[in-house]
């Protein structure tokens, strides 16, 4: 594929009564129909056009943040911690430039007790903890998060209580609870924000 270019495997996630396609109903995610603009046709054929159709590529969490929908959780409520902390993914850093959006959202929402980062795109860790394409030893992944995990800390400028760490990568979500401590939990953002039940999973 081209830089550049997104592929979308045409008729997976249908998950509606009366259809009679058993694999597809199986796959969790969103129809092609249901995304693509049933005005956009092929001129050729007169079809409904299957290519060359533009899209944006983004964290869940980046559009959240940009239509301004509220939480489930309450502005402010942050539970039984006692401050939370941002780990932005080096996809959401580079790839999406998605960070100051996010940040500026959890801001808003959590106010005071919400610890930016100031220096996040110079402290991120090495991208291959979040590519399970590159091959990285376990002892090297756990000396990068708890490298990782000891700047977080620091942001929180030694607040005392239970922190919450909260990240959109499985990778590094997985990586930083393998090495926090009984007083630091780890959460991915969109479910800290809308509830563990929400379907979908981890954003970018």
């Amino acid at each position: 594929m081209m830089p550049g270019v997104v592929c979308l495997p045409h008729g997976f996630g249908h998950g509606r009564a009366g259809t009679r396609m058993a694999r597809a109903n199986e796959v969790e995610g969103i129809s092609y129909n249901d995304l693509s603009d049933p005005s956009a046709l092929d001129v050729a054929s007169g079809n409904a056009a299957l290519n060359g159709l533009a899209v944006e590529v983004c964290y869940a969490g980046s559009f959240v943040a940009r239509s301004g929908r509220s939480p489930t959780r309450p502005n402010g409520d942050i539970g039984a911690y006692d401050s939370v902390i941002f780990h932005p993914s080096e996809t959401l850093l580079y790839r999406l430039d998605g960070f100051d959006e996010i940040d500026r959202w959890l801001a808003g929402w959590l106010g005071d007790a919400y610890r930016p980062e100031l220096d996040a795109k110079v402290s991120a860790w090495p991208a291959a903890i979040e590519r399970p394409a590159i091959r990285v030893s376990t002892s090297l992944t756990m000396a990068l998060a708890e490298a990782r995990m000891a700047q977080l800390l620091k942001v929180s400028n030694g607040t005392a209580g239970r922190r919450l760490i909260l990240t959109c990568d499985s990778y590094s979500l997985r990586a930083l609870r393998d090495v926090a401590s009984p007083d630091v939990a780890v959460m991915d953002l969109l479910d800290f924000a809308f509830g563990e039940g929400r379907k979908g999973g981890t954003g970018v």
